[in-house]
């Protein structure tokens, strides 16, 4: 009720507000610089909260890299770069509720060194070649 009053008399009224929730933004935690190697496996989930208790659903904005996998339902990213996938990527990602909000992970993936492979058998140790050059004759 509110009233007013000149000293002499009052009027006084009745009245309603009414509030009504605001739907708040979802909102996503930051994501640190991201690292791996290639025929490495990096994966991470998305974490993110919605003060107004919705259900979130997260969902790529961007082309993932070729053979990395997202899933919608809980924000978990995973990939195992092949070796011709060396360099930086950039993987935009937003969790939705009525409002959206986009975040991004930044990841490198380095070179990883490996043995060139030709084909043929492993080199022999001398002393491997020589023993089985011993036997080999042995048993003639």
């Amino acid at each position: 009720m509110l009233t007013a009053s000149d000293g002499q008399g009052t009027s006084s009224e009745t009245i309603t507000i009414e509030v009504t929730q605001t739907n708040q933004a979802p909102i996503l935690a930051g994501i640190p610089p991201l690292g791996g190697q290639e025929d490495r496996l990096v994966d991470f989930f998305l974490v993110g909260d919605d003060f107004d208790g919705d259900a979130l659903i997260y969902r790529a904005t961007s082309t993932l890299p070729a053979g990395a996998d997202f899933d919608v339902s809980n924000g978990h990213f995973e990939w195992k770069p092949s070796f011709d996938q060396a360099g930086v990527y950039v993987c935009r990602s937003e969790r939705r509720r009525c409002l959206g909000r986009e975040g991004y992970a930044r990841g490198r993936i380095a070179n990883r060194r490996r043995e060139p492979r030709t084909g043929r058998e492993p080199r022999q140790s001398p002393r491997a070649a020589r023993r089985a050059a011993y036997i080999h004759d042995r048993g003639k």
